[in-house]
């Protein structure tokens, strides 16, 4: 097996016990994949400063 062939199946068949026993694509997939939920959930949020020394105030909307 050459080498970029051993990769692409350690990668898409190869489980690491360190992460879940699954392989390394899925592990990224899900990685981005919370990424992308995050967002979504606190994107509705804006943040802005008061005069006030390290004070922070949300608005909705």
């Amino acid at each position: 097996m050459g080498s970029l062939e051993w990769v692409s199946w350690f990668n898409h068949n190869g489980l690491l016990e360190p992460i879940g026993y699954i392989p390394p694509t899925e592990a990224e997939e899900n990685y981005f994949r919370q990424i992308a939920e995050n967002t979504e959930t606190w994107s509705h949020f804006n943040y802005t400063t008061s005069t006030k020394t390290g004070a922070i105030y949300r608005e909705t909307g």
